[in-house]
């Protein structure tokens, strides 16, 4: 207790606009320093002792030491700067505070000295540009990216992880975004989605600018993660009528939907399961199903099949299909090539935070494969007693002579592979008569001769990636 009056009111009044949970404290200190006041008093007037009687006067007389009328304020005040507060930092993450950064300008030299971009990118950054911010031309897009840059700290630690990523899922429309860890991928989600600020450039989802509406575009939003967002003591159903409340599902509504999605998910069994006790398959489902919930006009699906059988794999590549149609489109993240092909209208390959390539899986197979790959696996054992090294050299000599400009683009112990262009191929049936006679002449195993696979085309733009890590170029690749 201090003995001056003035300085004990002085630090009530400091602590209870600073430390929001003191008021409480201090108005209930103030209640009973008023009693035992007027109690003393009451004692000094003499006479029979009497009761004290307090009127509310006595306790919200605003007197320079009565510090319960400022206890009730506090609350108030606090309540209002703190939502300011949570309101300015939540715009400021979502980047609609820091849009114009100090970084911007670096940002635009960067673009200036990107490399050489692919046709179907340039177009596509072209068509993206001629879009205006207007409900016309937005309204057949579920998303927008326009011109995106993400560059994570500043001077020589500085890393560019996204570099003028533009592109456009219209509606009914199934997109894929490919890439080797650490090409983009993830941190273009993770803007769209608004984790954090992009440095430059603009998300339009549902025809709303997500950085200056955020609630209106997430209305519109429904994300899969790749990581599973279930509370392991709360039942599968229970996180279904959770998510669709939260979506705003009416509540006489909710019971028939969620009995919906257990039904078409085939994961009704599990309903009454603790998430802590289904499988990854069935979690994966269920977290695609809380996406789904409320009909969103744009879906983010990060891997959202890993850890499924093949069987559930297929089934669950179905129900995406039929459920990704009219105003809804999407965005798919995979390693699965498979999925890729089964699933996506457009794919586009993100290498070291650009956008490389774009189109349909057959457009990117035509356009960027190498026509045809030869993949050979040379026996353990050389009857000849050639060295593996000399026995690869044979066998290079030997498809040199059958495919005239035949590349060996890769090679793994004892398989070699080698890219072979349309123009060298003559007859099917005279480069497999060779293959099977090479079989007795340079020590072929096994052999597969096959049009380029879209997980071949891939693998050819992930490597520049890799070599930029190891900081070396494939030494195998020699004609």
């Amino acid at each position: 207790m201090t003995s001056s009056e003035n300085t004990a009111i002085i630090i009530h009044y400091v602590c209870t606009f600073l430390i929001p949970p003191y008021p409480v404290y201090g108005a209930l200190y103030y209640i009973d320093r008023a009693y035992r006041v007027k109690s003393i008093e009451v004692a000094f007037q003499g006479g029979a002792p009497k009761d004290v009687h307090m009127t509310a006067g006595d306790y919200f007389d605003w007197t320079k030491h009565n510090g319960i009328v400022a206890s009730l304020i506090a609350p108030v005040f606090h309540t209002i700067v703190f939502s300011l507060l949570l309101y300015v930092l939540d715009q400021r993450d979502i980047g609609a505070l820091s849009m114009k950064c100090s970084c911007t300008q670096s940002v635009e030299c960067d673009c200036d000295s990107t490399e050489q971009q692919d046709e179907d990118v340039k177009q596509e950054k072209e068509r993206i540009a001629n879009v205006e911010a207007s409900p016309t031309d937005l309204s057949s897009f579920s998303v927008v990216v326009k011109d995106l840059w993400k560059k994570f700290g500043s001077g020589i630690k500085s890393k560019t992880a996204v570099k003028g990523l533009s592109f456009g899922v219209e509606r009914g429309e199934i997109f894929g975004l490919l890439g080797p860890n650490g090409a983009g991928k993830t941190s273009s989600l993770n803007m769209i989605t608004t984790d954090f600020p992009p440095t430059k450039g603009k998300v339009y989802v549902a025809g709303y600018e997500i950085s200056k509406h955020p609630m209106k575009a997430f209305e519109h939003m429904g994300y899969c993660p790749q990581a599973d967002t279930l509370w392991s003591v709360v039942t599968v159903k229970e996180h279904l009528q959770l998510f669709a409340r939260v979506r705003g599902i009416p509540w006489g509504d909710v019971n028939r939907v969620v009995d919906h999605y257990l039904s078409a998910l085939r994961i009704t069994e599990h309903a009454d399961k603790r998430s802590k006790h289904i499988s990854g398959g069935t979690k994966r489902k269920v977290c695609f199903a809380n996406a789904m919930l409320g009909d969103p006009d744009l879906l983010l699906l990060d891997e959202p099949s890993s850890g499924m059988d093949p069987s559930a794999r297929r089934f669950f590549w179905n129900t995406i299909s039929k459920n990704v149609k009219g105003n809804c489109g999407a965005i798919l993240t995979t390693h699965s090539m498979e999925e890729a092909d089964a699933l996506c209208s457009r794919v586009g390959i993100m290498v070291k935070g650009q956008l490389k390539c774009l189109g349909s899986t057959q457009h990117l197979k035509s356009t960027h494969g190498s026509g045809y790959t030869l993949e050979i696996k040379l026996a353990q054992t050389q009857a000849s007693g050639l060295s593996s090294d000399d026995a690869q050299e044979q066998l290079h000599n030997y498809i040199s002579q059958m495919l005239p400009g035949a590349t060996r683009s890769e090679v793994f112990g004892g398989r070699v592979t080698y890219k072979v262009h349309k123009e060298g191929v003559g007859a099917l049936s005279v480069i497999f008569h060779q293959l099977e006679k090479g079989k007795e002449t340079v020590g072929i195993e096994e052999y597969s001769f096959s049009q380029s696979t879209l997980e071949q085309v891939f693998l050819e733009f992930a490597r520049e990636q890799d070599d930029e890590r190891t900081g070396a170029g494939d030494a195998f690749e020699t004609k």
